[in-house]
């Protein structure tokens, strides 16, 4: 499969849910800038897990 994506989302929000939020950031409905703490590509993943690890970037969008 060449595109792939995964979705991890935070405890309470159920697998059915996803579609609709999608949809709804897609459609400029709820802005992702005040959840998303960095953004980086993806051959920076190893710096993200690092962030994480030292309790920075809790919510880093990886981006190919």
């Amino acid at each position: 499969m060449f595109f792939e994506y995964e979705i991890v989302g935070s405890l309470g929000c159920r697998p059915v849910d996803y579609p609709r939020v999608i949809e709804m950031v897609r459609k400029g409905m709820v802005s992702l800038d005040a959840v998303v703490t960095a953004t980086l590509p993806l051959d920076r993943i190893g710096e993200a897990a690092e962030d994480l690890r030292a309790g920075k970037g809790l919510r880093t969008l990886i981006v190919p």
